[in-house]
């Protein structure tokens, strides 16, 4: 893969991570350029072409980012007593409750892996 298209891929990718506040740091750059090479070679099967074109730069990066996402929310569920956050408890006059907020970041997470299908369609190629 080109240098290029890797270190945008990165930038593209970390500036994700910032945005959902993610804890990014040069350490990572190898599991991001491991995960990269896997979802870039993934797209070069699926479409049958050698090379990822530049239109697809951020179809990788996207996936690779709700990957990351994925792995982040496993890894907080696995931590806590249940992966469903408390609807309501209510005892004599006191009511807890909390919204559930995992099925919003289980939506992001699916948008994210599956972003840029379209996109893909249009640089795939048939098999002979």
């Amino acid at each position: 893969m080109n240098e290029e298209y890797l270190d945008n891929i990165k930038k593209v990718i970390k500036a994700y991570m910032n945005r959902y506040k993610i804890p990014v740091s040069d350490e990572d750059d190898e599991f991001l350029e491991f995960k990269i090479e896997e979802h870039t070679q993934s797209i070069l099967n699926y479409c049958n072409i050698e090379e990822l074109p530049k239109e697809l730069i951020y179809v990788v990066a996207n996936r690779v980012f709700g990957e990351i996402l994925e792995n982040n929310l496993n890894a907080t569920s696995a931590n806590m007593e249940t992966g469903e956050g408390i609807k309501q408890i209510t005892e004599g006059d006191v009511t807890v409750s909390f919204s559930d907020s995992s099925n919003n970041i289980k939506t992001t997470i699916k948008y994210y892996k599956s972003y840029g299908k379209e996109s893909l369609h249009a640089f795939r190629r048939l098999r002979w």
